[in-house]
């Protein structure tokens, strides 16, 4: 990495750890994230032991559930990375210290990526730490449902592959953020986009609905799996995840082209 490189990653750094939004996302990102799905783990409960079932949910996924709602936050924070100088106008400043704006891109992308995967790997993981012992005393447990743990490799690569997913999903964020240049247009962009096929999914049955499962941004969320089930989604862990990151690829590859047209 060149020395303009290293400054330009340094100055968008603390840029982004400065501006006061960013800790209040941060720490709604995180409650969001563990106090929803503790909330569905207590309320949760099951009697397939009792019945002499053998356990069809994923305990696993019922952990991590609180991802669906802390996407919101995540995408505020993926936005607010971009969208916070075009408000103030400093970002005429940035361009003039940084000409190069891809490199500016690349720094702003880094910074969120390194924030989110941080923060979301806390979410995730106290997440999982948190809705376990909940989800035992709702009658999640042997032998209908085998006791999960860290240490298990189904269970780590869940727990990973979320922080992963919800980086991508910041990252896609910013993506849409340099397009627009509006916080609040991008955040409400990003989670139609993410959104709106999981909702549609409902209305649709058959091949349209496994075809909205391959392609849907949210595909990734397929890494949390652990226990196939009839409503499994057709893509592996890995392939829904990969989906995930070709959407925020696409997004950025888009940003850097818009960006570079723009006089600011």
């Amino acid at each position: 990495m060149s020395g303009l490189a290293r400054r330009g990653l340094r100055a968008e750094w603390i840029k982004l750890r400065s501006v006061r939004s960013t800790t209040w996302t941060v720490l709604a990102i995180v409650a969001v994230t563990v106090g929803v799905s503790a909330l569905l783990a207590a309320v949760g409960s099951t009697d397939a032991n009792k019945a002499g079932a053998t356990g069809d949910d994923d305990v696993v996924v019922n952990s991590l559930r609180g991802i669906w709602l802390g996407q919101v936050p995540m995408v505020a924070l993926g936005a607010i990375a971009m969208t916070s100088e075009f408000a103030t106008g400093t970002i005429r400043t940035t361009f003039t210290a940084l000409p190069h704006r891809l490199n500016t891109l690349a720094a702003k992308a880094t910074a969120v990526a390194v924030l989110a995967l941080a923060v979301g790997s806390v979410a995730s993981l106290l997440s999982f730490l948190i809705t376990q012992p909940l989800l035992h005393g709702g009658g999640y447990v042997g032998p209908a449902y085998p006791i999960v743990s860290l240490t298990d490799t189904s269970a780590i690569r869940a727990v990973a592959g979320t922080a992963v997913y919800l980086t991508l999903l910041a990252l896609f964020a910013t993506g849409v953020a340099a397009i627009v240049r509006h916080t609040t247009t991008a955040t409400t962009l990003v989670v139609a986009v993410f959104l709106a096929p999981t909702v549609a999914m409902e209305f649709f049955p058959g091949q349209l609905r496994e075809l909205l499962q391959q392609v849907a941004p949210t595909a990734g969320l397929s890494i949390q799996i652990t226990s196939p089930r009839y409503d499994t989604p057709p893509l592996g862990p890995w392939g829904g995840l990969t989906v995930t990151a070709a959407w925020t690829l696409a997004t950025l590859l888009g940003a850097a082209w818009t960006i570079g047209r723009r006089d600011v």
